[in-house]
């Protein structure tokens, strides 16, 4: 999860929602992928 890391240092550095939003849907899809296994 390091790059999620910098993801979140990106936003709080530049208050992106685009970027929170990106988190958040990376977030959703991670777990979807884990649940289909």
């Amino acid at each position: 999860f390091k790059i999620a890391v910098e993801v979140v240092k990106y936003i709080q550095e530049t208050g992106s929602v685009v970027g929170a939003t990106y988190v958040t849907c990376s977030n959703i899809y991670a777990d979807a992928m884990l649940w289909e296994d």
